[in-house]
């Protein structure tokens, strides 16, 4: 991927949070994805 110069100075507070976030490790990601696509199917199961 090309890299991309962003004004960041406006967004700088925002941005460090979201990179920040972004840092966190693939396995929670992972997790967390898994977990609300388990409460999802359970979701649709018990409507019909």
């Amino acid at each position: 991927m090309a890299h991309v110069e962003e004004p960041v100075d406006f967004f700088e507070d925002e941005y460090d949070e979201r990179s920040r976030a972004a840092t966190s490790t693939r396995e929670d990601n992972m997790y967390s994805f898994w977990e609300r696509f388990l409460e999802l199917t359970v979701m649709l199961q018990q409507k019909q």
